[in-house]
């Protein structure tokens, strides 16, 4: 019962882990697509 209940608890800890590196990487790029697109404009 020990070992099901911390794979339990390590699922939920990946689950969470991988959560923010998701949406972090396809932030940064179209954030930086922004910047570029603005800077172009602006030059």
């Amino acid at each position: 019962m020990d070992n099901a209940q911390q794979i339990k608890n390590l699922l939920p800890k990946k689950e969470i882990k991988t959560t923010p590196p998701i949406p972090s990487k396809p932030a940064p790029k179209v954030s930086e697509k922004t910047p570029e697109k603005t800077s172009h404009q602006q030059r």
